[in-house]
């Protein structure tokens, strides 16, 4: 008997789960985290080490897209 890949099993779960399944406490801290790394991302664009980041080697290698302003 082959058992399955833990790949599959949480895809299974993850198809087979209600939202109403979930707990309230849950639901509330996943909102709190995603609305707090949206701040930070917003607070933090256009902040002088997110723009070296931007701005470095190793960024720029793996861009696709050329940036509308020049580093």
């Amino acid at each position: 008997m082959m058992t399955d890949h833990p790949s599959r099993t949480l895809a299974t779960f993850a198809a087979s789960i209600r939202f109403d399944d979930i707990p309230q406490h849950v639901v509330e801290r996943t909102v709190n985290l995603y609305v707090d790394w949206l701040g930070s991302a917003l607070g933090g664009k256009g902040a002088r080490p997110v723009e070296s980041m931007r701005c470095s080697r190793v960024w720029r290698a793996r861009r696709t897209v050329r940036a509308k302003r020049k580093c």
